[in-house]
C-alpha cells in the first residue's frame, strides 16, 4: 500500500472547503461541524436497531462578532459530526484519528476506519471529554484523515 499525499486526500473530500493550513504532509485534519449530547439509550439488537435521541448542542459567541462559537463541554462523551466527508475510491482505504491538538486538550474519539469505493454520509464519532472539561470552537481541527492505495 502507498501512503497518499495530503493534498491527494484533500480532493477526495466533499462538505466543507479544506481550511488553510489543513493539508499535511500525508493527511488532512477535518474539523468539528455539530457536536450533540447524548439523551437516550440506543438500542442494538440482531434484527433491529435504534440510535439514541441525541441533542445539538448550540455555540456561545464570545463577541457578537465572531463568525465562529465555541461549545462548552462538561466531562462526558458526547457525538461529535464531521463537516467533511471523505469519498475515497475503491481499493483505498482511510484511517481517521484523533487530531493531536484534541489529544492535547484533553479528548479524544477513536479511530476509525474508512473504506473506500462509496459514499458513506456524514462521519459521526463518539467525542470523549476529560474531566476538566474543553471549549471547543465551530470549525475546530479535530481528527485527521491519512488515505492509502
Amino acid at each position: 500500500m502507498k501512503v497518499l499525499a495530503g493534498p491527494e486526500v484533500a480532493k477526495r473530500l466533499e462538505g466543507a472547503p479544506v481550511a488553510e493550513g489543513a493539508i499535511e504532509e500525508r493527511g488532512v485534519a477535518l474539523t468539528a461541524r455539530t457536536v450533540s449530547r447524548l439523551e437516550s439509550a440506543a438500542r442494538m439488537g440482531c434484527e433491529e436497531s435504534e440510535p439514541a435521541a441525541r441533542n445539538a448542542l448550540a455555540v456561545e459567541r464570545r463577541d457578537p462578532e465572531d463568525r465562529r462559537g465555541w461549545w462548552l463541554l462538561e466531562e462526558g462523551v458526547y457525538l461529535l459530526e464531521l463537516a467533511e466527508v471523505p469519498s475515497l475510491p475503491a481499493g483505498a482505504v482511510g484511517f481517521l484519528q484523533p487530531h493531536p491538538a484534541l489529544l492535547e486538550a484533553g479528548a479524544s474519539h477513536p479511530t476509525v476506519l474508512v473504506p473506500g469505493g462509496h459514499h458513506a454520509g456524514p462521519i459521526l464519532l463518539p467525542l470523549t471529554v476529560c474531566e476538566r472539561g474543553l471549549a471547543l470552537q465551530e470549525g475546530a481541527r479535530v481528527s485527521l484523515l491519512v488515505a492509502a492505495t
